[in-house]
């Protein structure tokens, strides 16, 4: 519903099977007129949010000349991870499916495929140094085994993703009936 209403979809609303109804008119001289307050709000907190990010910044363990360096270059890793892995744009992501949503998730996986390329294997396929990849989870798609309040004390935590049935055919050469 909160996508429906950022798009300017007032007019809609949620069946008792969860399904989503489009309202008609009761006259045919009635006319759906829009007034999207909510987009425009969506867009401005947005905006002041991705401007007012934190920067990434280690925190020396003592005043001691070796503890500031390594907090220096940590701090330095870190923005040049942020860069490279466009960490950026991930979050500005996930701050728009906060503000629709309430709540976001990021995924955080190691990535084989990505980084430079090290070597060939025996196959003539080349072979990646691998490197950290984020991604944003909208949370509708985010089932923990508990579904109490402490997330924490989850065990499990399954992504479920709805995909084409094209998707599952091009990614897993299965055919799958509709």
């Amino acid at each position: 519903m909160n996508l429906q209403f950022v798009e300017g979809n007032q007019y809609c609303d949620m069946t008792p099977a969860g399904a989503l109804e489009e309202e008609d008119t009761q006259f045919f001289w009635q006319t759906h007129r829009v007034f999207n307050h909510i987009a425009p709000t969506v867009d401005s907190r947005v905006a002041k949010l991705v401007n007012a990010r934190p920067a990434v910044k280690a925190i020396p363990f003592s005043d001691e000349d070796g503890d500031m360096r390594a907090a220096q270059l940590a701090t330095g890793v870190l923005s040049y991870a942020f860069e490279r892995t466009g960490l950026n744009d991930t979050v500005a992501d996930g701050i728009l499916w906060s503000e629709i949503c309430g709540s976001v998730f990021y995924k955080v996986r190691w990535d084989e495929n990505a980084g430079r390329k090290v070597a060939v294997d025996e196959n003539g396929n080349p072979v990646y140094e691998g490197e950290v990849s984020v991604s944003v989870t909208p949370p509708y798609e985010i089932f923990p085994d508990r579904l109490d309040c402490d997330f924490t004390a989850a065990r499990s935590v399954i992504h479920a993703q709805a995909v084409s049935l094209d998707y599952v055919l091009s990614s897993f050469g299965v055919s799958v009936a509709a």
